[in-house]
């Protein structure tokens, strides 16, 4: 029995052995496809022309972008200079919008108006106003009254040079004269050296620096009257027309030298603007020349910015030594005055 035993536990034997090492191998042969699959392969670098067309495809992205940045900026510097301008001119306008609101309209008291002038002491207006203005003399007891006055002048503030000013003395209790008649019937006139009240340059505060050219305009009460003009010319019927010289009581003196407010309809002002920045770009002698540019008064029936629009299209009309940056930043405003409205006078 021993005997037939034997041989059948070593063929046993034999197969397990066999069994044993095929899956030895099979486990080895796995393992070693796995390890060869996660080696890594050798990575391929970029090309010299892949390199090329990469970097030129940012430098066109960086320059659009620059270029969009620099726009950007550019809008946004010509924006504030825009709200610079139109800030001095809302500011000049609503001031003397209140000053001719408080202006005293009384056939005894003087009203004195120009068109325009070059930089200088001449009075763009000039009126007796329930303005609000002090006086630092010692016991002085304000009326309530000031002799208010507009002009283009070189100030001290403004590096020298010519601007919007704006002047007011107040009129104390004890003045005498500065209103009232004279003896040909007419109110007493500021021009007169008798006159009680004068502004001198120390009563002159800046206004707006940036306004170099203003002018003064009226539109007269829309009737079929004649009406006669400070500069001689008569106008056979108002009708609502545009002038550029304040209307007078006759063509002969005394006439010919008191204005009559009471054939004005409205008063038009317009101002050319400089914002502050072109401004600084600019000396006294420099802001002169370019006032010179808008030199002249608008024909009849011509509104300020109209004439100045057509004046200044050729921008070679200007100064030839004016900076660019100015030649594009002049700004042109007008804002009409009701002074006596249609109707009123009836």
């Amino acid at each position: 029995m021993h005997l037939i035993l034997r041989p059948i536990a070593r063929s046993a034997m034999r197969a397990a052995l066999l069994l044993t090492r095929r899956r030895c191998s099979t486990r080895c042969g796995v393992a070693r496809v796995i390890r060869q699959s996660v080696r890594p392969r050798g990575r391929r670098a970029f090309t010299l022309m892949e390199v090329l067309v990469a970097v030129t495809v940012l430098a066109v992205l960086t320059l659009l972008i620059a270029q969009i940045t620099g726009s950007v900026f550019d809008a946004i510097r010509i924006s504030n200079r825009a709200v610079d301008a139109a800030a001095q001119s809302r500011l000049a306008f609503d001031r003397i919008g209140l000053d001719l609101n408080a202006m005293i309209r009384r056939g005894d008291t003087d009203f004195a108006g120009k068109a325009t002038t070059a930089p200088s002491n001449d009075f763009l207006l000039q009126m007796i106003a329930s303005s609000p203005s002090s006086d630092p003399s010692p016991g002085f007891q304000n009326r309530g009254l000031s002799l208010v006055g507009y002009r283009l002048a070189p100030h001290s503030g403004n590096e020298g040079r010519p601007c919007l000013v704006r002047g007011a003395r107040a009129i104390s209790w004890d003045t005498v004269g500065f209103m009232g008649l004279d003896g040909t019937g007419y109110p007493v006139k500021f021009t007169e050296g008798s006159y009680p009240v004068k502004l001198a340059d120390a009563d002159f505060d800046i206004l707006a620096p940036g306004v170099f050219r203003m002018v003064v305009g009226y539109q007269l009460y829309p009737d079929n009257e004649e009406v006669y003009l400070a500069d001689g010319t008569k106008i056979d019927n108002a009708r609502g027309q545009i002038v550029y010289s304040p209307p007078v009581y006759g063509d002969t003196a005394p006439d010919n030298l008191h204005p009559d407010l009471t054939r004005v309809s409205c008063i038009i002002v317009g101002i050319a603007v400089l914002d502050l920045n072109s401004l600084k770009l600019l000396n006294a002698a420099g802001v002169e020349a370019l006032a010179a540019s808008f030199s002249g008064v608008p024909a009849t029936n011509m509104m300020p910015v109209q004439k100045w629009m057509a004046d200044t299209a050729n921008l070679t009309n200007l100064p030839a030594a004016l900076p660019q940056p100015v030649r594009s930043s002049v700004r042109l405003y007008q804002r009409v005055y009701p002074v006596t409205p249609y109707g009123s006078r009836e």
